[in-house]
């Protein structure tokens, strides 16, 4: 039987994903490198600049995704929409690079996930992707066209292709670059919410 032939990627996406790896890691390291006082005043302004947003505050049903370190913390975020009373949702990873949304009513329904990574525990109801009216999506940098760089599973731009709601990416200001590689499959954000305020992509 003949052998099929890989198809080759044209070299500027060959080129891109190379600048994004690069880009990736030096964020990373850049992130690790920055003390628990700026986290503290980073977490605290991107939370206030989240709640006095419109979108959120129209929201009822919020995606949450659960912080790790070097990330945003989305600790007292959950906590915010639980008062508000709002129905939370925190991601849960499936095969494929896919993603589910589950309901948790508190910090207890969240178990070790994949990676390590807190998710709804096994008892939590899922969510369609059609009832969310806010995602909140992690990155590791953003521009300000609503690009994201991620950790490169893809599970976001996949996902969020299935919903319906805003998409908003939480990223401290001094990673909102000028720009950031895309390649074909990434999907942006409708908004970029920074400690300094809201970015909302033209």
């Amino acid at each position: 039987m003949e052998k099929k032939k890989l198809r080759k990627l044209p070299s500027r996406f060959i080129m891109q994903n190379e600048e994004k790896q690069s880009l990736r890691h030096r964020i990373v390291q850049a992130r690790r490198a920055m003390t628990a006082a700026e986290w503290e005043r980073i977490d605290a302004g991107i939370l206030q600049q989240l709640v006095q947003d419109a979108a959120f505050q129209r929201s009822h049903v919020v995606f949450v995704f659960c912080s790790i370190a070097g990330e945003v913390s989305t600790k007292a975020i959950l906590d915010y929409c639980w008062q508000s009373g709002k129905i939370v949702c925190i991601p849960r990873c499936g095969p494929n690079h896919t993603m589910e949304a589950h309901q948790i009513l508190t910090h207890t329904d969240c178990v070790p996930g994949k990676f390590n990574i807190p998710e709804p525990a096994a008892h939590c109801p899922a969510i369609a992707p059609e009832a969310l009216d806010l995602v909140l999506v992690p990155c590791l940098a953003a521009d300000k066209q609503g690009n994201r760089i991620g950790y490169g599973g893809g599970y976001y731009d996949r996902y969020l292709q299935t919903c319906a709601g805003m998409t908003a990416a939480l990223c401290p200001s001094q990673f909102v670059l000028q720009s950031v590689p895309t390649e074909p499959f990434d999907y942006p954000c409708q908004r970029i919410i920074t400690e300094k305020g809201v970015l909302v992509p033209s």
